[in-house]
């Protein structure tokens, strides 16, 4: 009898082990992985569901071609600066069931791993603050009155 119940185990260990070793994922439960992605320091364009335009940050993974947009706060633990282009490694979870008119996708901050300040056209720097808009010709922040 004992050796029929090691023989009836070593099947099921060899099985556990293979599927813990393969790379399918089980889409029937929320998974994770660690990706590594560039946030630019230029704005991007995201529009919510009646068409309404925002600001938000322009985002590419690591091996994909194309850059998405992706709301300021969308980033876990992550403040973006308007300026900063980032390299990050974030925790990506993939949501099986994700609440209504939310995203199917969470990012988690893990590390920053690069951060550098790249000013475009329209940003002014001071020893102080990076501001981005109109300014004054002596270039003194402009106010609206």
């Amino acid at each position: 009898m004992v050796g029929m119940s090691l023989a009836m185990l070593i099947p099921t260990s060899c099985t556990e082990k293979l599927n813990r070793n393969s790379n399918k994922v089980d889409k029937t439960k929320d998974w994770t992985e660690v990706v590594t992605m560039v946030v630019s320091h230029e704005i991007g364009t995201i529009y919510d569901m009646e068409g309404t335009p925002s600001e938000g940050m322009l985002v590419k993974e690591d091996g994909k071609k194309d850059w998405t947009t992706k709301c300021f706060g969308e980033i876990a633990g992550f403040e973006y600066v308007r300026g900063f282009e980032y390299h990050l490694k974030v925790e990506k979870t993939h949501l099986v069931d994700p609440p209504q008119d939310a995203s199917s996708v969470k990012y988690k901050l893990i590390e920053i791993l690069s951060e550098e300040l790249k000013l475009g056209e329209g940003y002014v720097m001071s020893d102080d603050y990076i501001h981005y808009g109109p300014t004054s010709n002596n270039g003194e922040e402009h106010r609206e009155t």
